[in-house]
């Protein structure tokens, strides 16, 4: 198996959720409602008669449901955001877009998305929360320096506990190692870390994943002697169990946190079980 040391260069395209943006000066936020038939030819149009007054899009985003299209976006302006009103009520009278918001900041610094809620994916079936991926990190840094092994117990406790409520959802679906590849990409689209699948012997019940750029261990920066990943390594094993439908432990063999270039678990049958 070739072994790449840092899968995320050159591997993939950059995705820029719509949340934030910084500095805000002269940046608008806007939320439009469309209809779904001749959706190209709308897109263009609106973004063309957006780029002629002046108004460029920075950030977009695309929500697609049964009836009507809902495109948000943050919009640089060259002009006062009262000539993007008057832009947008002219595209509602000709029937280019059904409705829409107009926000600008009350700060320089920074705008959020405020006009669109809830997140959510899979054309709205799940709905989702973000954080700040250093900040988390920090955070989980810091309870293991105030709280010790105590911390690192409960770390493993919630990560176990959330990859169990996970893997229910699958519990009657047959189980093989592309289900488990697959589904071990969801850590990636979420912005935990690139997850590779090793070895998954489903018979033997053992199963090795390698996790790189894992968000967990990224505060550390190589400097600590022991593994750090308990959550998502009490994550993945109550995911596991619940796949496999039986009791497994784990342990972390690798970890970004002591200087590897990859943090790497192994699953197997508990000897209790």
């Amino acid at each position: 198996m070739r072994e790449r040391v840092n899968k995320t260069e050159g591997d993939f395209y950059p995705i820029d959720v719509f949340f934030m943006l910084s500095p805000a000066e002269r940046i608008v936020e806007t939320a439009i409602r469309l209809k779904r038939d001749d959706l190209a030819r709308r897109l263009a149009s609106i973004m063309s008669r957006c780029s002629e007054k002046g108004f460029e899009p920075v950030s977009l985003n695309l929500t697609l449901r049964e009836d009507f299209v809902y495109l948000a976006c943050f919009l640089k302006a060259n002009k006062a955001s009262s000539d993007l009103n008057e832009l947008f009520s002219t595209l509602k009278e000709e029937g280019e877009i059904d409705d829409y918001k107009i926000r600008r900041s009350p700060v320089k610094d920074k705008i959020f998305n405020n006009l669109c809620y809830p997140i959510t994916v899979d054309s709205g079936r799940q709905r989702m929360i973000l954080d700040d991926r250093n900040g988390l990190s920090f955070f989980i840094k810091e309870i293991h320096e105030k709280y010790g092994t105590g911390g690192e117990a409960f770390l493993y406790f919630l990560g176990k506990t959330r990859g169990e409520i996970s893997g229910r959802i699958f519990r009657s679906k047959k189980i093989t190692r592309e289900f488990l590849e697959e589904d071990l990409r969801s850590l990636q689209a979420a912005g935990w870390g690139i997850a590779e699948l090793l070895d998954a012997d489903l018979d033997k019940k053992f199963i090795r994943v390698r996790i790189y750029d894992l968000y967990e261990s990224a505060a550390f920066e190589g400097r600590s002697s022991k593994p750090r990943c308990h959550f998502i390594r009490g994550y993945l094993e109550g995911l596991f169990s619940e796949f496999l439908g039986v009791e497994l432990e784990s342990n972390e063999v690798k970890c970004i946190a002591m200087g590897d270039p990859y943090c790497e678990f192994v699953f197997k049958k508990a000897e209790s079980t």
